[in-house]
């Protein structure tokens, strides 16, 4: 008989020695630059506000939201954003936009490395 956990981790040891890195936990993520805000979308995929809007709106129709509203505005998901893309537009239109989505990463999301006290 298999030990599941057993291979579960001989698995995980090798996809990592290969050099896969586990995702991380939500701050990870937007820290690595996973999260955009309406502005950021906008600017990336070179639209007006009231596309990405209308692109949300689609993909929420089709079960697949790009991102949530939050008090800070709209909050997108940037793999969500760039699968969203690829299947309405092209891959190339994808790889394009991913690109310019890169230069946000660690720009507006990075760590907070230290709180100075007045």
């Amino acid at each position: 008989m298999l030990d599941r956990d057993k291979m579960i981790a001989q698995l995980l040891q090798m996809a990592i020695d290969l050099g896969w890195t586990p995702p991380g936990d939500v701050i990870d993520q937007i820290i690595a630059g996973g999260l955009l805000v309406t502005t950021l979308a906008t600017d990336a995929c070179e639209v007006v506000k009231t596309t990405i809007h209308r692109w949300m709106e689609e993909a929420a129709a089709k079960g697949r939201p790009l991102g949530v509203l939050s008090p800070a505005g709209y909050l997108i998901g940037r793999d969500r954003l760039l699968n969203f893309i690829e299947v309405e537009q092209d891959r190339h239109e994808r790889i394009k936009i991913e690109a310019r989505v890169k230069k946000y990463a660690g720009v507006w999301s990075g760590p907070l490395l230290s709180l100075k006290k007045s």
